[in-house]
């Protein structure tokens, strides 16, 4: 009897760690995908840029270690700190900015910050990172830049 319960909590210790080390990879893997700069290409999917508008493309810079956040918002220079609490799931906060006026891309800055506080799902595939509000609309699609 004392054997099987021994058996029994060493197999379900061997399953937490093996469990733990998934975890691991999986957090590893979400890491090496954030820890990137990303060139916004549409918000809101209303306001989309191309080459004709590059110079005010917002940007996100994410520091995994830090965990902050930080780029252009088309005017002016921003940045916040975020977590990734579980898969697909990202939150952001202490968000702040210089306050510089540019008349002719405060409509681009006013959308993009104002998406920061309603984001709270993200997908990557392959270089496009998508952020989506709590009944996934989507908010911001980004592009990984050239590294």
């Amino acid at each position: 009897m004392k054997k099987n319960v021994f058996l029994s909590v060493a197999c379900l210790a061997s399953l937490m760690f093996l469990g733990s080390c998934n975890s691991s990879k999986n957090m590893a893997a979400i890491a090496k995908d954030f820890n990137s700069s990303w060139n916004v290409t549409s918000i809101n999917d209303t306001l989309n840029f191309t080459n004709d508008n590059l110079e005010k493309v917002p940007t996100l810079n994410f520091n995994w270690e830090e965990k902050r956040v930080s780029g252009k918002t088309g005017c002016n220079s921003y940045f916040a700190t975020f977590e990734v609490p579980a898969k697909d799931t990202i939150k952001f906060s202490n968000a702040g900015a210089t306050k510089m006026f540019c008349i002719e891309s405060m409509y681009i800055e006013d959308a993009f910050l104002g998406t920061f506080n309603k984001v709270v799902k993200y997908s990557i595939n392959k270089r496009t990172l998508r952020l989506y509000d709590e009944n996934n609309n989507l908010l911001i699609e980004a592009n990984k830049t050239q590294q």
